[in-house]
């Protein structure tokens, strides 16, 4: 089983059933298309070393506003 770290997500496109890791050099997704999110990371660290926690949790539903 995969387990996002750091700032990743796994997610599953939700407008054509393509699902999986999804790596920038290897998709090519249009602007608007939705993911479910299925993973998690814990957030991102700042430049001082504090982790900021995502919002987004397993289940909820991202759009991409553009090329990943």
């Amino acid at each position: 089983m995969w387990k996002p770290i750091g700032e990743f997500m796994i997610v599953e496109q939700c407008q054509d059933g393509l699902s999986g890791i999804l790596l920038p050099e290897d998709i090519k997704i249009g602007e608007g298309d939705t993911f479910k999110v299925l993973d998690v990371g814990p957030g991102y660290y700042t430049d001082t070393g504090t982790l900021v926690p995502y919002d987004i949790k397993i289940g909820d539903r991202v759009m991409v506003a553009g090329k990943i």
